[in-house]
């Protein structure tokens, strides 16, 4: 008799640790992990956010997006992306989070576009990579600020992959290539891309 109470004991004992755990992993995951929009409001601190526009990724935008725009970066999962319209000191700015898949792990990163689609910053958020670590660097981020995507030579954004990171760094020139040319089809349809 004298076991089984003990036995007893001990299982809620345990229960109740291992339920205490849970929820307080839980609650570090909600309060650690901000939002995309916070997360913006931290990379860009000058950007209020106005609105986020969620998107569709059909056929038909990446039929076009490959054909016309030479993106060839999307996969089965690319199903949506969103992009924050954004004020900052009176002009209004995009920014998209977007994820690739590294050598190793998924590469999430931020890209702030003005209304023409002009790159102005670039931030890498995450990464799961074992190496590749010079993607974070400023030098190889800054090389993108001014740059667009030229529909005639969508190709070629001007920025080279980094020697040490050469696969981690196509990977985010390949998904910013892919987010230049969703800004374009989405929101200036018309325009050619030429700046």
């Amino acid at each position: 008799m004298y076991f089984k109470t003990f036995y007893i004991k001990i299982s809620l004992i345990l229960f109740v640790v291992f339920l205490f755990l849970i929820l307080r992993i839980e609650s570090l995951n909600a309060d650690s992990l901000p939002s995309y929009a916070n997360a913006l409001k931290t990379l860009f601190p000058d950007l209020r956010v106005i609105s986020e526009q969620k998107y569709g990724i059909t056929r038909d935008i990446i039929k076009n997006i490959k054909t016309e725009w030479k993106v060839r970066s999307f996969s089965r999962q690319d199903t949506e992306v969103v992009f924050y319209k954004a004020e900052s000191n009176g002009n209004i700015k995009y920014a998209c989070i977007d994820r690739v898949k590294g050598k190793w792990g998924p590469i999430t990163y931020a890209v702030l576009l003005s209304s023409k689609g002009i790159i102005e910053k670039v931030e890498i958020l995450d990464m799961k990579e074992r190496r590749g670590n010079k993607i974070y660097d400023k030098n190889f981020l800054g090389r993108f600020t001014g740059k667009f995507i030229d529909k005639q030579n969508p190709d070629k954004i001007g920025v080279d992959s980094v020697s040490g990171a050469t696969i981690s760094s196509k990977a985010v020139i390949n998904g910013i290539k892919r987010v230049l040319a969703l800004f374009h089809v989405l929101y200036h349809p018309d325009q050619t891309g030429n700046k």
